[in-house]
């Protein structure tokens, strides 16, 4: 079928039988209740079910006047082996997803207790209209809330995002990729339904720029990897990004709306878990100095890319974690920016505009702004050092008076050197 219009119109009647369903089965709203979702909620949110029939929907829209080959293009329908068309969704409670533009594109469905043992939890539209990377679950009801400045929370699932939006009373809003796999376009999403023309006439910038965002995936490894993934899709569109604490191994639906709101409100910035991430690749950091030089460079690749402002919690932090003086990593920090080249940023113009002073390459900036904020001194430029050789005559220490006597030694006895002292 290649009638949008024909396609629409399919789907809302699909809707509409499907919501008479759920109506109609009380197990399954038995099961949305005991996910948080009451009756009144599920109206509003035009969810629907359907029953454990093979052809339900279908013969109900073909009396609509649909051919097969419409349904199978409007998802509802797909070709069984026998040829016969028969329904996509059986024994599931179904969720409608919809595009950007407010149209309806297909359902995710959650299998109910009825369902079959071998079915899959989760059950999306076939792909078409249905295209799950671009779409998130709760972006279309919550979009006015949005613009007026809610803040966006990032889960992994339906349920998820719905126990959000209705715990805080829309002071948040709950968006679900339906899964762990967040992407690029699912952010310019949100970038684009927070973005208002009022604001944007005010000079404000458009989309997530400055804008607060909460990360609450599931308290499990798979969430917690899949939250430092989302992290440089997020830091790359300009987003204050902080990452919700959750009980290990629960899930935002699963913790209660008091203590939802309480963990919603104790974020902390999500950089935390990626720097974090960075150490723990290195496991003997704390018995090798060159894995803990490895662990400190890997962080220091982290915080290159942050804000300023942004810089010095994180120094602290893996300074505290290594056991090292705050310069050292301030050191390797500036080295990192400095090899990727970075380009001045906003905040370094700005910097710049208010001192008067010249413009800086935005590693120094970085770097000097940091270790201002320490305490410490400023590092030595970036090209006074490099390779192992660097990190083990930082890690010594930077005083003038051996600058002879370190220059004259072999890089492998100034590696020693850093051993013995690192393992102090």
């Amino acid at each position: 079928m290649t009638d949008p219009a024909r396609r629409q119109a399919l789907r809302a009647d699909a809707a509409r039988y499907y919501t008479t369903r759920l109506a109609a089965d009380p197990a399954a709203q038995t099961y949305l209740a005991g996910r948080g979702i009451a009756p009144e909620l599920a109206g509003r949110l035009g969810l629907g079910a359907a029953d454990r029939s093979w052809t339900g929907a279908t013969d109900q829209l073909r009396s609509a006047g649909y051919t097969d080959a419409e349904l199978v293009a409007a998802g509802v329908g797909f070709r069984s082996a026998r040829g016969t068309v028969v329904d996509v969704f059986r024994s599931r409670v179904l969720f409608p997803a919809h595009d950007e533009q407010g149209a309806l594109v297909g359902w995710a469905g959650r299998s109910t207790p009825a369902a079959p043992q071998h079915a899959p939890h989760w059950l999306n539209s076939a792909a078409g209209d249905y295209r799950k990377r671009e779409l998130l679950h709760g972006l279309h009801e919550g979009r006015s809330r949005l613009r007026a400045g809610a803040v966006p929370v990032l889960c992994e699932g339906v349920f998820d995002a719905h126990a959000v939006t209705v715990a805080t009373r829309g002071d948040c809003v709950g968006l679900a990729p339906g899964g762990t796999a967040l992407t690029s376009l699912q952010v310019d999403a949100v970038g684009r339904a927070v973005t208002t023309a009022h604001r944007h006439a005010e000079g404000v910038a458009p989309g997530l720029a400055g804008r607060r965002v909460l990360v609450a995936f599931d308290a499990d490894d798979a969430g917690q990897h899949a939250a430092a993934a989302a992290w440089p899709l997020l830091q790359a569109v300009g987003a204050v990004t902080d990452l919700v604490p959750l009980p290990h191994g629960s899930d935002p639906a699963g913790v209660g709306a008091d203590a939802l709101v309480q963990a919603l409100r104790a974020g902390h910035p999500l950089v935390d878990l990626v720097v974090d991430d960075a150490l723990a690749a290195w496991p003997d950091r704390h018995r090798w100095a060159e894995h803990k030089l490895g662990a400190a460079r890997a962080a220091a690749r982290t915080i290159a890319t942050l804000r300023p402002e942004q810089v010095a919690r994180q120094v602290a932090r893996v300074a505290t974690a290594l056991r090292l003086p705050p310069d050292a990593v301030t050191g390797e920090v500036a080295d990192a920016i400095a090899r990727h080249s970075a380009p001045v940023s906003a905040a370094d113009d700005d910097w710049h505009q208010a001192t008067g002073s010249p413009i800086l390459a935005r590693g120094t900036l970085t770097a000097v702004v940091t270790a201002c904020r320490l305490g410490v001194a400023p590092p030595r430029p970036a090209s006074a050092v490099r390779g192992c050789a660097s990190g083990a005559r930082r890690l010594e220490g930077h005083s003038p008076e051996r600058a002879t006597a370190r220059a004259r030694t072999p890089p492998a006895r100034l590696l020693l050197r850093a051993r013995q002292r690192l393992l102090l």
